[in-house]
């Protein structure tokens, strides 16, 4: 299955994405600091790559040579977090 144009990111308390939420104006993703329990909700990305004082960040799409020719899975990186079909939102590393 093809990666969609937004990948998904499912808020799952107490796991790696439990400091996903949403502010005023968007949605964020945060790995040190902790969303409002009352603010939390699922987001969805586009694959994206920063990098901040030297430090990258990127949401990336890969092909697996089983696939049909189309990227199949995408990993967040730093944080070493993998999505894929279903595309449901939930992780795996």
């Amino acid at each position: 299955m093809a990666v969609p144009a937004v990948v998904p990111i499912a808020h799952e308390p107490d796991h790696r994405t439990d400091t996903i939420g949403h502010y005023a104006d968007g949605r964020f993703l945060a790995t040190v600091t902790h969303a409002l329990p009352d603010a939390c909700g699922d987001i969805a990305v586009r694959p994206f790559r920063l990098t901040v004082d030297g430090a990258l960040f990127v949401l990336v799409t890969e092909r697996h040579e089983d696939g049909d020719g189309q990227d199949d899975r995408a990993e967040l990186l730093p944080d070493g977090l993998g999505f894929g079909a279903p595309w449901d939102g939930l992780h795996d590393t």
